[in-house]
């Protein structure tokens, strides 16, 4: 067993980043080919050929380069052989070279999974170059029959982008081997189905339905899925929701982005029994009172939103009189409270900072009950509440949190509270004091400006990679946290939503409303989504489909899979991300609490929303037929209007 990488290794390596990072490559490449020469360490070996090989691809020594990351791949799953199977995977799909790529992906996913994005970008490849030889280098890189459930619902969520033609010609090739042809024909059986051919959709899913019998179990998923497919809710018998947006006063375009949001994914989901109706709520707790009244005048069985606390609390007290299920979009936790029967009532769907602590704290434990860790927040609401959530979370999960400081709003010196942190003894302080920290991360919840003034001071005071990772949070994820280069970020972590999916949801969105998505748009899409979900699987309006809101498979989501906890919060997987020299890249993702989530019956987003005319507003798109769709007169308020989507 090889020893630990030696104090003057790692030294070598932080120059040759420096180096990089000052665009003194030759320099960087002549330190990094000695430590090849004289270093036997097998990971000093792989860091230092993934530096020079990422170094020689972008110049006249791209063979070199290639061959350097192909050598530092074979380390798998060691992390920087990751970065390098990545890195030559990408630069070989850049030049045209799919079959050379693809043995990398399938490795990256043989070794880490779905989660890592390999088998998302071995779809893309298929799909982009749908030829008989790329089906054949597909068939190699498949993991071994059946096709596992993460595997299986990313294939149809992602295949909803690929088109009919490269879909057809794949089944065509003769290629493909046979566990996976039932998961092509569900996919172009949904491209169909988009485009208006629904019978020749319904032969394809029939076809797959007779696969397996009724009650199979989740070896025959694709049978599963098509049979879903074919079932279709009786006319007319939807399950009325409501949703309450504030669309009057200040905030009205927020409440017209939302409710293109919530258009979207009830159309998204053509299949599910569920219609809306809209009412207003402005940012006005009477307001917000009345449009309650309206919407249970109007028979809902449940209702989404509002997006303000004061709002949230009236329609919470009203709906939870009435014994309605209500999913708001505000992330003030204390309106869980609010639940007290066996079944909660109030559910919360929104970007709450506790669950992104939480993601960190997984991931400083991760492998090692024993992991150290040390925080350092804002001395106000926001940091005491996420280092309280990070500090619960690495208990839980066996790790410690053996020092924890705050600062001041408005710092911009963290020196005093860093030296703090250190402890060191004798007053040495900076590079030279010679003492061990005794934590390994540190957890930095703070803006991304904020961050990249305080990750030089760390260094200073000892905190670097790979002695010390400095994690963050969605807030790190900003074009700010870069604005100086990437010299003295390379190695921080911190978490956000799977950008992938979210960039895929927002080019839809502007596809079809010809605007951009506020960053609340996700929340009104998905609370719609994991209606239409749960109500598409559950075939029922009674009191089962609300016994099932807090159901183990969960949800999928704009960006990525949800899952609704016992005590009505919405969680979210969060996604990994480090900086390289390059800049942000994604590391994986973090599930969220609980295990793996996601609905077995996942139907891919159709692409089936009505867009507006150039220059429309929301006027002129909600006179379009839409079908369960019911929307407020242009004063405000509800009607009982009911517009029901096209099948």
């Amino acid at each position: 067993m090889p020893g630990p990488m030696s104090g003057n290794t790692r030294n070598s390596l932080r120059e040759a980043d420096r180096l990089l990072a000052a665009g003194k490559k030759k320099q960087a490449s002549e330190l990094l080919y000695r430590l090849l020469d004289n270093e036997t360490n097998a990971e000093a070996r792989i860091e230092a050929k993934v530096r020079l090989g990422q170094l020689q691809l972008t110049g006249q020594y791209a063979g070199e380069g290639e061959a350097l990351l192909a050598s530092a791949a074979r380390g798998l799953p060691h992390p920087q052989a990751q970065k390098a199977a990545w890195l030559l995977a990408l630069h070989r799909i850049a030049n045209h070279r799919p079959l050379e790529a693809m043995p990398l992906l399938a490795g990256l996913d043989r070794h880490l999974g779905p989660e890592s994005g390999a088998w998302d970008k071995l779809l893309e490849v298929l799909f982009a170059n749908p030829t008989p030889e790329v089906a054949a280098a597909f068939r190699q890189a498949l993991p071994p029959p059946p096709l596992g459930s993460s595997h299986a619902k990313r294939f149809l969520e992602l295949s909803n982008a690929a088109k009919p033609e490269a879909l057809e010609s794949l089944l065509m090739s003769g290629a493909l081997p046979e566990f996976i042809l039932p998961f092509f024909k569900l996919a172009l059986g949904d491209r169909l189905q988009q485009q208006g051919e629904t019978p020749r959709a319904r032969q394809l899913w029939a076809e797959v339905a007779a696969l397996a019998p009724e009650g199979a179990g989740e070896e025959e998923r694709a049978a599963w899925e098509a049979r879903l497919r074919l079932r279709q809710a009786p006319s007319g018998e939807t399950v009325p929701v409501g949703l309450l947006l504030p669309l009057s006063g200040r905030h009205a375009a927020l409440g017209r982005n939302l409710l293109h949001a919530a258009q979207k994914a009830l159309n998204d989901h053509p299949d599910a029994p569920l219609s809306l109706t809209v009412a207003d709520s402005s940012d006005d707790p009477g307001v917000t009172r009345a449009g309650m009244e309206r919407l249970l005048g109007y028979g809902v069985q449940a209702v989404i939103g509002p997006v303000f606390h004061e709002s949230a609390v009236a329609a919470i007290d009203i709906a939870v009189s009435k014994n309605i299920p209500i999913m708001t979009l505000n992330n003030r936790t204390e309106l869980l409270g609010r639940n007290s029967g066996p079944e909660p009532l109030v559910f919360l769907n929104a970007f709450l900072p506790e669950q992104q602590a939480e993601a960190m704290a997984a991931f400083a434990t991760q492998g090692r009950s024993g992991r150290r860790t040390a925080i350092l927040a804002p001395d106000n609401t926001y940091g005491k509440l996420v280092a309280r959530a990070y500090s619960r979370e690495v208990t839980r999960l066996g790790g410690q949190v053996v020092q924890e400081a705050y600062f001041p709003e408005g710092t911009r010196d963290f020196s005093p509270w860093l030296k703090t942190l250190t402890r060191r003894p004798g007053g040495a302080t900076g590079a030279a004091a010679a003492t061990p920290l005794d934590f390994d991360t540190l957890f930095l919840p703070v803006r991304a400006e904020d961050a990249r003034i305080m990750v030089p001071q760390t260094q200073f005071f000892g905190m670097q990679s790979p002695e010390v990772t400095l994690l963050g949070t969605s807030q790190w994820k900003r074009p700010e946290l870069l604005a100086e280069g990437t010299a003295q970020l390379i190695g921080v972590v911190f978490c956000d939503v799977d950008d992938v999916a979210q960039k895929r949801f927002e080019e839809s969105y502007r596809a079809v409303w010809r605007e951009a998505p506020n960053s609340l748009a996700v929340l009104a899409y998905d609370s719609v989504a994991i209606l239409a979900q749960l109500l598409r699987d559950q075939r029922s309006g009674g009191p089962s489909w609300r016994s099932a809101l807090v159901r183990a498979g969960g949800f999928r989501g704009a960006t990525g899979e949800l899952r609704i906890t016992s005590d009505g919060a919405v969680r979210r997987d969060y996604r990994l991300f480090t900086v390289d020299q390059q800049g942000i890249v994604p590391l994986m993702t973090v599930p969220a609490p609980g295990g793996n989530v996601g609905s077995p019956g996942m139907i891919p987003t159709p692409a089936g929303v009505v867009a507006p005319p150039a220059g429309g507003g929301m006027d002129d798109v909600l006179l379009k037929p839409s079908p369960r769709l019911a929307v407020p007169p242009a004063g405000g308020g509800s009607v009982p209007v009911q517009l029901v989507p096209g099948r």
